[in-house]
């Protein structure tokens, strides 16, 4: 009983760490420009050593704007990589089936971007961009990656340490 308490626990988890990946995806695009440009100057000027050194590498000139372009696009990134990730977990719980451990995280995403982008549309000074979603539903992607990396290699872990057990279990049997 306490081990299905625990899978039930992690589970409930799951799902609302998904939720709320969205809820924060949300509640930032219902900032207004002028909150959300302050945002990111603060965390443009945290990261600005960085991104300086960064942009020269990939061929772009490190101006404020690309600077601050940059740091707007890689936390619409980093943002929806977490949500496809933590989503990708979430279906895993209740399907092992691949068709659907991929396709339901995916669309998900691409749903959450389209709608984030919607609000947009609706809060002061801001803009809704197709160019978002496409980089929102990457790094979903990107997201969905690692999690599918991960969890394959708890299946590979999994399964050697079963082979090794029963491998010893046989070896004792025999004796």
């Amino acid at each position: 009983m306490k081990q299905f308490d625990k899978r039930r626990a992690v589970t409930i988890l799951l799902i609302l760490l998904t939720l709320g990946c969205q809820i924060f995806i949300f509640s930032n695009s219902l900032k207004g420009g002028e909150e959300s440009a302050k945002q990111s100057g603060a965390v443009v000027e945290i990261v600005r050593p960085s991104v300086e050194q960064l942009l020269p590498v990939v061929k772009v000139e490190p101006t404020e704007d690309n600077i601050v372009r940059f740091v707007r696009k890689a936390a619409h990134f980093l943002e929806f990589a977490l949500l496809g990730c933590v989503a990708c977990f979430t279906v895993r719980r209740f399907t092992p089936k691949k068709r659907w451990f991929l396709t339901l995280p995916m669309g998900y995403a691409v749903l959450t971007a389209f709608a984030d982008e919607g609000i947009q549309l609706f809060s002061d000074g801001r803009a809704s961009r197709l160019t978002d979603v496409l980089i929102d539903s990457a790094g979903a992607v990107s997201g969905m990656l690692f999690a599918f990396g991960c969890i394959a290699l708890a299946i590979y872990v999994r399964s050697r340490k079963e082979k090794t057990l029963y491998a010893k279990h046989k070896k004792e049997e025999m004796k």
